[in-house]
């Protein structure tokens, strides 16, 4: 199992996690990730990050600038 570590809060990283990746017709890639961690308190935490990105090239990816 997965652990993190941080100067005040520890544990696990919990199975079942997922990702999405989804395109546009613009070449813009927006990646979706989702986590459960467990604390060394036993708390759960759900942890959700969205980021979009775009394709320069077709092969390289840099953050998409809104």
């Amino acid at each position: 199992m997965a652990r993190f570590h941080g100067p005040r809060l520890h544990g696990d990283l919990l199975p079942g996690g997922r990702d999405w990746a989804l395109f546009g017709p613009d070449g813009t890639m927006s990646l979706e990730i989702r986590l459960t961690l467990r604390t060394h308190h036993g708390a759960l935490l759900q942890g959700r990050w969205v980021r979009s990105l775009r394709s320069f090239d077709g092969a390289s990816w840099a953050p998409a600038l809104d």
